[in-house]
């Protein structure tokens, strides 16, 4: 892997649950996106995000309010 550039990596490990704030990174493996598309989720208003400096997290709270709103799939016998 010397002189590769790695884009995106998973977290070894999920957050721990009762968190309130989650990293880029752990939201969008919560989420199982990618980190580009929980910017521009965040970007759009979608989720709820704060600074702490230079860093970007995201609400806990959002997350859950994110995956509440997405539509449910119907099922064929309806």
């Amino acid at each position: 892997l010397l002189g590769t550039t790695v884009l995106y990596m998973k977290p070894q490990q999920p957050a721990p649950l009762g968190r309130q704030l989650y990293s880029i990174k752990e939201a969008a493996y919560v989420l199982n996106v990618t980190p580009w598309l929980v910017y521009k989720l965040a970007d759009d208003g979608a989720l709820a995000s704060v600074y702490q400096g230079r860093r970007r997290y995201i609400k806990a709270d959002s997350l859950d309010a994110y995956v509440a709103s997405l539509p449910t799939e119907k099922s064929a016998s309806a």
